[in-house]
């Protein structure tokens, strides 16, 4: 796994758990831009991360 794919993988981790959180906390999804400001980084990094993880793996 390269530095950008643990990078990509951190944020993803941590936006999960951010929105599990929330959801238990307020009952709805966090914001995109609230996980950026809280994990100090854009809200782009945020969802660049998510499609990254998301994609189907090729072989």
């Amino acid at each position: 796994m390269t530095k950008i794919e643990r990078t990509y993988a951190r944020i993803v981790r941590e936006a999960r758990k951010l929105n599990e959180s929330y959801r238990q906390k307020y009952g709805k999804s966090i914001q995109i831009d609230e996980i950026a400001s809280t994990l100090l980084c854009t809200e782009e990094l945020v969802l660049e991360s998510m499609e990254y993880v998301d994609r189907p793996l090729v072989v």
